[in-house]
């Protein structure tokens, strides 16, 4: 009897040091990948801030500035829905579904995402009104030097 107990304690432990090993590569595995999500998200938001003071620092008589910060936006957009696209369900592995089924995760996501895309917006938008008010003011130059 004391085999067989011996046996059913080893085995016991057997299982319990397997389930230690695997929630903690587990564990791992999601600070891997949240760090990986963080590291993203922290480079858009350098991005985001970058073309911001880009904008206003714009100089209108340079069209290479315009052109650069237009893609600039470009890129952070496309880089915001590529960030959104990997977290939906579909597009993540099982391990990573398992790891990031959290709704608070995909919530905060959307809600970033949702935050960048109007902000990219509004740049854009002051970008366009830089311009425009850049051409009035030469067009009002002109006609004052031709009255």
């Amino acid at each position: 009897m004391n085999a067989l107990s011996y046996k059913t304690s080893t085995n016991c432990l057997v299982l319990l040091a397997t389930l230690t090993v695997l929630v903690v590569s587990m564990l791992i595995a999601k600070v891997y990948i949240v760090q990986q999500y963080q590291h993203a998200y922290t480079e858009l938001s350098h991005n985001i801030l970058s073309v911001r003071d880009d904008v206003f620092k714009m100089e209108v008589s340079n069209g290479l500035d315009y052109d650069a910060i237009s893609g600039a936006l470009v890129g952070t957009e496309r880089h915001v829905q590529q960030l959104q696209k990997s977290l939906q369900p579909e597009h993540l592995s099982i391990v990573q579904w398992l790891l990031l089924s959290n709704p608070q995760i995909s919530g905060h996501a959307n809600r970033l995402s949702a935050s960048v895309t109007t902000l990219v917006t509004d740049l854009e938008t002051i970008l366009r009104l830089k311009i425009s008010q850049e051409y009035s003011n030469h067009t009002i130059i002109l006609i004052a030097l031709k009255v």
